[in-house]
């Protein structure tokens, strides 16, 4: 039988519309979010959950290894956000780029 789909929780919104799901919740994939507000059991169980460049407290971090979720951490310091959940608006791609100084950004 073929895996089921994961749900996508990208935003607050779909966050909390997943918490109040009755356990057992569907298996999902949290990105970008800052889980660390979070009690550290209101998730249920990790195994099967993937976060991807998500901000998580210690416990939780060493929870989701224990049971087994996927965990792709944040990259911060980079000119970029490899886990970025939006395409870039022309305003974000051209940030201080200047045409009368060609090569300076």
């Amino acid at each position: 039988m073929p895996a089921r789909p994961k749900a996508e929780i990208d935003t607050e919104e779909k966050l909390r519309a997943w918490l109040e799901r009755p356990e057992p919740r569907e298996p999902a994939v949290f990105q970008g979010l800052d889980l660390r507000p979070l009690p550290e059991r209101s998730l249920g169980p990790l195994a099967g959950l993937v976060f991807i460049g998500c901000h998580l407290s210690t416990p939780l971090a060493t929870r989701a290894a224990a049971e087994g979720a996927v965990v792709f951490p944040r990259v911060d310091g980079h000119l970029f956000d490899p886990w970025r959940t939006r395409l870039y608006t022309a305003d974000e791609l051209y940030a201080g780029f200047d045409p009368a100084k060609p090569g300076h950004a």
